[in-house]
């Protein structure tokens, strides 16, 4: 896994500020702000203590912070990837077969296959890289299309 988080986030790699959040055994939910560059090593660190991780797939607003919050919607600066959450479950994905086949489909729409495929243990996360060069997915340009990429979200 830790491999895998490791290519996600090179490939997600944007100059500027990510999320990176955890729980651990004492099961508190923590947070950290840190330079997208310095995030693969502080997600494999917290990781290495048995944590659950998540990343954020947005550019955030600084300044880098430990446990003082990941950032609101209007901190968000732009998109780096597109993730998709296909839970197994009642009014959900009916089973692993029918997640893989959106996988599937989903990678045919867009020309390619996801940077990471996300075993959740409870159904799939693929995650699709955005072209970094694509202003559409920046919320700080001139007309601040925050509105665009939230839908797209």
């Amino acid at each position: 896994m830790t491999a895998d988080l490791a290519r996600l986030l090179a490939a997600m790699q944007r100059p500027g500020l990510m999320s990176v959040c955890h729980r651990g055994e004492d099961m508190a939910f923590k947070t950290a702000v840190v330079d997208a560059r310095e995030a693969a090593a502080y997600a494999a660190r917290v990781a290495a203590g048995e944590a659950d991780v998540w990343i954020s797939v947005a550019r955030v607003a600084g300044p880098a912070r430990e446990n003082q919050g990941r950032g609101t919607a209007t901190d968000v600066l732009g998109l780096t990837a597109l993730p998709l959450d296909l839970d197994i479950k009642p009014g959900g994905m009916p089973n692993w077969g029918s997640a893989n086949a959106v996988v599937a489909d989903l990678s045919s729409l867009v020309g390619r296959e996801p940077a990471v495929l996300v075993n959740s243990g409870h159904g799939l996360q693929p995650w699709f890289i955005l072209d970094s060069g694509d202003e559409q997915w920046s919320c700080d340009g001139p007309d601040d299309p925050r509105g665009r990429a939230m839908a797209a979200l």
